[in-house]
C-alpha cells in the first residue's frame, strides 16, 4: 500500500518543565503567544526563545509545549556544531546519560545535567492506525520511501490518540540523502507500506 506522508522538518527546541520554565521565564509567566501545531495540542511560543549555549558559542531555539515533567533539548546536528556541545541521538523522551548545556532565559541561566539529544526520525501515528500494521511505541521501523527518491530509512513508532500520521526529521537527517528534499509547497512523500499489511 503506498500512501502520501506528511514530513515535517525538526528545529532545533526546547520542552520545558514547570520548575526549569520559573527559572528561565520567571514565576507563574505565560507565553505571549504561542501558536498550534500539527499534532494535537502541541504548540510553538512565536515571541520568547532561549538560547543554548555551549563551548564553542550559543544558539537561538524555539519553546516548545505543553511543559514535560523533564526538560528535553533537541538540537540539529549543525547547531552541534555551532555550539560545540555533544548529544546522542535518541528517541524523545529517552534521556538519562544525555548531554549536558546552558539554557539562557530572559530571568537567568539554567544549567541543564542531562536532557541534550538529536531527535530520531519518528513517524506519528494514532492507536488506531498502529494496530492496522502491527506497530508498538517505540519499535523501530525501516521505512521505504519511493518518492522523490527510492530509499529505506529508519524510524520510531510514536504512538497517541492524539497524533496524526506525519514524519519528523532534522535538516540534516533529510540532507544525509542524495536528491531527498522536500517540497515547500508539497511537504509530502510517498512511502510504501505494503510489508507491514
Amino acid at each position: 500500500m503506498k500512501i502520501e506522508c506528511p514530513v515535517e522538518v525538526i528545529p532545533s527546541h526546547v520542552h520545558l518543565s514547570f520548575q526549569d520554565q520559573e527559572i528561565l521565564f520567571g514565576k507563574d509567566y505565560s507565553f505571549l503567544y504561542t501558536q498550534p501545531l500539527s499534532q494535537y495540542g502541541q504548540w510553538v511560543a512565536t515571541q520568547e526563545s532561549l538560547f543554548i549555549e555551549g563551548p564553542k558559542g550559543q544558539q537561538s531555539i524555539f519553546v516548545m509545549g505543553p511543559n514535560r515533567l523533564q526538560t528535553q533539548v533537541e538540537l540539529t546536528e549543525a547547531d552541534l556544531k555551532i555550539t560545540g556541545l555533544c548529544a546522542p541521538l535518541r528517541r524523545s523522551g529517552d534521556l538519562s546519560g544525555s548531554g549536558s548545556c546552558v539554557l539562557k532565559g530572559h530571568k537567568g541561566p539554567l544549567v541543564l545535567n542531562e536532557g541534550l539529544i538529536v531527535p530520531e526520525p519518528h513517524l506519528h501515528i494514532s492507536v488506531s492506525e498502529a494496530k492496522l500494521y502491527g506497530w508498538k511505541n517505540h519499535d523501530r521501523i525501516s521505512l521505504t520511501i519511493i518518492r522523490p527518491i527510492e530509499i529505506i530509512i529508519s524510524v520510531i513508532i510514536r504512538i497517541h490518540p492524539s497524533f496524526t500520521f506525519t514524519l519528523h526529521m532534522t535538516s540534516d537527517q533529510i540532507s544525509e540523502h542524495n536528491n531527498l528534499v522536500l517540497n515547500t509547497f508539497y511537504p509530502k512523500w510517498t512511502i510504501d507500506l505494503s510489508s507491514y499489511v
